[in-house]
């Protein structure tokens, strides 16, 4: 998620033009950027919580980045804020 911030500043603020120069910059694919772009699609809200969540001991996360991508798949921010919602009940706990 902090990634997906990042590299849209880089863009607005003129640094590069594209994800390509992003790709390039980073050593990473295009479409790598691309999957990390598509989490800036969250609700703001999400997004939030996302950057929010403690750390897990052994470095893992319990929510993958591919599922939030699935989320982020959906456009309407209320189906957003409902998947994520069942997603933290079935990963977290609530």
């Amino acid at each position: 998620m902090a990634l997906a911030i990042q590299f849209q500043d880089m863009i607005q603020r003129g640094e590069v033009r594209d994800y390509a120069d992003v790709a390039r910059l980073g050593c990473l694919t295009r479409e790598r950027i691309s999957q990390i772009m598509e989490l800036a699609w969250l609700a703001p809200d999400i997004q939030q919580e996302i950057l929010c969540l403690p750390p897990s001991p052994g470095g893992r996360y319990p929510i993958s980045e591919c599922a939030v991508r699935r989320i982020a798949s959906r456009l309407a921010w209320g189906e957003q804020r409902l998947e994520w919602d069942n997603l933290k009940t079935a990963r977290l706990g609530g």
